[in-house]
């Protein structure tokens, strides 16, 4: 997979989260924030996302692994995350 089609595609698994602010794709940066400002997850929220980004992606990730990364840091540090999984 390309970067910017993993970076859509985390984009709109994002939006599949019942309380995600449905922000406008052209609108969103890598610097935007994915829990609490920017799109609006809490805690729940990061759970839901979690299952819906292996659904998606067909990967596993473990709660230590996605800390470790820091993925939830930004959008751009979860699609970059994903795009190495994947590509693994």
């Amino acid at each position: 997979m390309l970067g910017m089609d993993i970076r859509r595609l985390c984009y709109e698994a994002i939006l599949e989260v019942e309380d995600a602010k449905a922000l406008d794709y052209e609108s969103v940066s890598d610097q935007m924030e994915i829990y609490g400002g920017g799109f609006g997850l809490d805690s729940l929220g990061l759970t839901e996302l979690i299952n819906v980004l292996e659904e998606k992606f067909g990967i596993q990730l473990s709660m230590e692994e996605l800390m470790e990364a820091e993925a939830f840091e930004n959008f751009g540090a979860l699609w970059k995350f994903i795009a190495n999984k994947v590509n693994q």
